[in-house]
């Protein structure tokens, strides 16, 4: 192209150079669907029609009449072929105007992505809130029985009258290897296991026989070791003596996990030997298993349940209404998988605890009054 005709196109960028005494401006042309056989088709054209100013009809973009410039001509005819014209000013403005457009744009997203972030930790905060308080209420509506160390559970005056009991408060707790959300109502629990020392008072009033392995019981240093050898009904009769009776299948777990859902009655943490009275060693011919195996009911502070309550797991197993039994024994170091939320046996007087009474143990429940 000759630089005498005042005009230079770039055809790959659509820019129209146009040099002379009108000054030096950039143009900007763009038409939908145009190819670029067309625009040197068009472009050619309208350079011809450029060469030399000439009188001309006024088409949309001229001046009214008169001579025009090449540039007039030039720009002209590319609008009446169909193509939008902008000068370099033009560009620049519109240009100017998308990218404040796209700035409030990109402002106001940001203060939108704040206001969600700030309007999200405030929920947060408030759930958190709400959780703490729940937690505040459920921890002081569970009573924590501290150890009284000065008074033993085996004592010259310590009687039925004497057993503390918790208080185990209204609501849902989740229940079961497959944790169903069930409610109870608020019940009591003894806070330890009955002991041979409360039995021996439960014999003398009652006249009632022996339970297996008493014999292997030693005055004066077994008394604060939970009874074992007992059959459901001698189990059923002690609590119903004292105006209690056996806690139910869901209570005894509610006692033992509390409401979090718990694995086992300290928390989550694995079992160990500072939290229950467990593991997989038997009693050999002739063992004496108040002296061997079993521990004061008042032991393992650390691994108490929520309510305060003492060898939930381990130590022995634990009648329950419905001839079920729960929590574990010392004999079995599996007996804390799930608290033995699977009922060990349903059984009658004699069925299949024959030879494993040495292993059974209970403690008492009292509807709230």
């Amino acid at each position: 192209m000759k630089r005498s005709t005042c005009l230079c196109a770039s055809v790959l960028a659509i820019l129209l150079l146009v040099l002379g005494g009108c000054g030096d401006s950039r143009y900007y042309f763009s038409k939908p669907g145009f190819s670029q056989q067309q625009f040197d088709r068009d472009n050619y054209e309208c350079m011809q029609a450029a060469q030399q100013p000439m009188l001309i009809t006024p088409v949309p973009g001229m001046p009214a009449g008169g001579m025009s410039a090449n540039k007039d001509i030039y720009l002209a005819c590319l609008k009446a072929k169909g193509y939008a014209v902008q000068s370099e000013e033009e560009r620049e403005r519109i240009l100017d105007a998308e990218e404040r457009v796209k700035q409030d744009r990109l402002v106001q997203e940001r203060e939108r992505e704040k206001q969600l972030r700030e309007e999200l930790a405030g929920r947060e905060r408030q759930s958190l809130l709400a959780e703490k308080q729940r937690h505040e209420e459920e921890e002081a509506r569970q009573v924590q029985v501290k150890p009284n160390r000065e008074k033993q559970v085996y004592g010259s005056e310590y009687t039925e009258k004497d057993v503390p009991m918790v208080l185990v408060p209204n609501g849902e707790f989740f229940y079961g290897e497959d944790s169903q959300r069930i409610t109870l109502p608020d019940f009591h629990m003894d806070v330890f296991e009955v002991t041979t020392r409360l039995y021996a008072v439960f014999m003398q009033e009652t006249d009632r026989g022996k339970p297996e392995h008493w014999d292997d019981v030693r005055p004066g240093v077994d008394g604060d070791k939970p009874v074992i050898g007992v059959e459901w009904s001698d189990a059923d009769a002690y609590c119903r003596n004292y105006g209690k009776r056996l806690p139910t299948e869901q209570e005894w777990e509610k006692a033992a996990r509390g409401t979090d859902g718990r694995t086992y009655p300290w928390g989550n943490m694995e079992p160990t030997k500072m939290l229950a009275n467990y593991g997989p060693d038997k009693c050999l011919l002739f063992c004496n298993v108040y002296a061997e195996k079993l521990k004061p009911v008042n032991d393992y502070e650390g691994g108490r349940s929520p309510y305060g309550i003492y060898n939930m797991a381990g130590n022995a197993w634990e009648w329950v209404a419905g001839q079920g039994l729960r929590g574990g024994s010392w004999l079995h170091n599996t007996f804390t998988k799930g608290l033995g939320l699977k009922v060990w046996e349903r059984t009658g007087e004699v069925g299949v605890t024959y030879g494993k009474r040495y292993l059974l143990g209970f403690r008492c429940a009292r509807d709230a009054r």
